[in-house]
């Protein structure tokens, strides 16, 4: 192979191991210990596919429709380290992280994308961040919590007569648990965290993207 060949090869490539690595380094730290061993390299396999897409968003309910469908393939296609499946609690972590760290940080997949895109990212949740603004901001975290669940409560307490409807409530809005977190209560906590700061709710995460944390 000549040189010209070479660079040129290693040119079309660079993009998707650019990639490939910074999932790699969101994966790890945020969410390896508890899913499926070797699950990183399904997770690199599916941001590879995911990002293209992003270069198409340029709305926030874009962006939400993006996400939804990533996590939900996460959900469906990645067990647990013991074989269980996964909550959206769950699936959200490495997702939010390498977007984080791809968009906000790296400033990728270009400068003109990723400004669009930073104020559309979703606050990766774990429960040092949602223990931390639930004591911080208690009457405006109960408002949006219980208000963006109360369909989800009411079909709650239609399935399960023997449960009121206030103490579903009470257990949602106490509740600071990835493991038992399903999309309603994800997409009330990012409503939540976007109205605290709605120009760039990412700066919201209180540690770096690279530390581990529950």
């Amino acid at each position: 192979m000549d040189r010209i060949r070479l660079v040129e090869d290693l040119a079309r490539d660079e993009p998707e191991a650019i990639i490939s690595t910074l999932a790699m380094m969101a994966y790890n730290p945020a969410i390896a210990r508890v899913l499926e061993r070797n699950g990183v390299r399904k997770f690199e396999s599916l941001m590879v596919e995911t990002v293209p897409g992003l270069s198409r968003v340029a709305t926030q309910a874009e962006f939400d429709v993006l996400h939804s469908e990533t996590c939900a393939r996460i959900v469906e296609t990645f067990r647990t380290s013991k074989d269980g499946r996964l909550s959206w609690g769950k699936a959200q972590k490495p997702l939010n992280v390498f977007l984080k760290v791809y968009v906000a940080w790296a400033r990728l997949p270009e400068a003109k994308v990723s400004g669009r895109l930073d104020r559309f990212l979703h606050v990766p949740l774990d429960s040092v961040l949602m223990g931390f603004m639930k004591r911080e901001f208690p009457h405006e975290y109960r408002q949006y919590i219980v208000d963006c669940c109360a369909e989800w409560v009411g079909n709650v307490a239609l399935r399960c007569p023997g449960l009121a409807r206030d103490s579903i409530a009470r257990l949602l809005v106490d509740s600071v648990e990835l493991a038992s977190m399903q999309a309603e209560l994800y997409v009330a906590w990012q409503s939540f965290l976007r109205f605290i700061h709605p120009e760039r709710p990412i700066l919201l995460d209180l540690g770096d993207a690279t530390q581990p944390r529950d």
